[in-house]
């Protein structure tokens, strides 16, 4: 009997432990949108803004980034690095450039339309697709992580997108309409309302619809870019891949390119399979000519 109740007692006290890792790990993820995050109402004005900036690209060549907030995305913009990485090599590059066709051919007309709510270019939507799920299988998922679908979207990171967009002022209504229909009116309204929750309204199995996981791909990258500028492509890229707070946790914030790269960690090879020579944006924008 005694040997029982400590058993329970001991269950007991791991269950609270880990409740309150759970608390305090949402607590500070709570705190970085508080601190890390450009809360002001204005986020909107300044996707609209840059909207424009975008479709400005000029001739240049650029070292670390967009340049002086003007996208210049023609005549040898890409690559922005030297280096290549496996399976994006200069003998890959025939191939790869198929497998991105196929993806525009197939989910173009979505693309065009959350391009369009998000404000982001279709070529970087189209950059991160390409490197996240090659293939285009909708139904792709990451056991460990649920990470699932075209742009490989993690449950919480999907929930947190729509949260911090809402808190911005990024959340438009078509990205609402969006929810309502692949997500469900209830989990939607449960979400806008759940600012700071810990449920994830959004589940694994929500993310393998197409336009769902294309609408949230391109609002984190809306979100990421609202954070960084537009001056600072590198910073958006290794945040997509890395979580939104991976460069202010590694104290990397203020890197340049150049600096980011140098640095060790996972982040470095996702900059070489989309900022690299005969990268995926290499191939978008110079081989397939999308600019837009």
């Amino acid at each position: 009997m005694n040997v029982r109740k400590i058993l329970i007692a001991l269950f007991a006290s791991i269950a609270l432990a880990v409740g309150a890792v759970l608390v305090y790990r949402r607590y500070k993820q709570n705190d970085n949108i508080n601190t890390d995050e450009t809360i002001d109402g204005k986020a909107y004005q300044r996707a609209a803004e840059r909207q424009w900036e975008i479709s400005q690209g000029v001739l240049t060549n650029i070292g670390t980034g967009f340049l002086s907030n003007i996208t210049a995305i023609k005549g040898g913009t890409f690559p922005m690095l030297d280096e290549s990485q496996d399976a994006w090599t200069t003998k890959d590059r025939g191939n790869n450039r198929v497998l991105i066709e196929g993806l525009i051919e197939k989910y173009d007309n979505v693309v065009v339309d959350v391009s369009a709510l998000a404000k982001v270019p279709r070529w970087l939507i189209y950059g991160i697709m390409a490197v996240e799920n090659p293939k285009g299988n909708p139904n792709s998922q990451i056991p460990a992580d649920r990470a699932t679908g075209l742009m490989m979207i993690t449950p919480p990171t999907a929930n947190d997108t729509v949260r911090i967009a809402l808190r911005k002022g990024l959340l438009q209504e078509g990205q609402k309409e969006i929810l309502v229909k692949k997500a469900g009116a209830t989990d939607t309204a449960n979400l806008l309302k759940d600012k700071y929750g810990v449920v994830n309204h959004i589940t694994a199995t929500d993310l393998k619809d197409v336009t769902l996981n294309l609408m949230l791909g391109a609002a984190k990258l809306s979100n990421l870019i609202d954070k960084f500028g537009t001056d600072a492509l590198h910073k958006v890229l290794a945040c997509y891949n890395q979580g939104d707070y991976y460069l202010s946790t590694k104290g990397y914030t203020n890197f340049s390119l150049a600096k980011l790269y140098a640095t060790a960690g996972p982040h470095r090879e996702y900059l070489q399979k989309t900022l690299g020579a005969h990268g995926s944006l290499d191939i978008i924008c110079n081989d397939l000519g999308i600019l837009d």
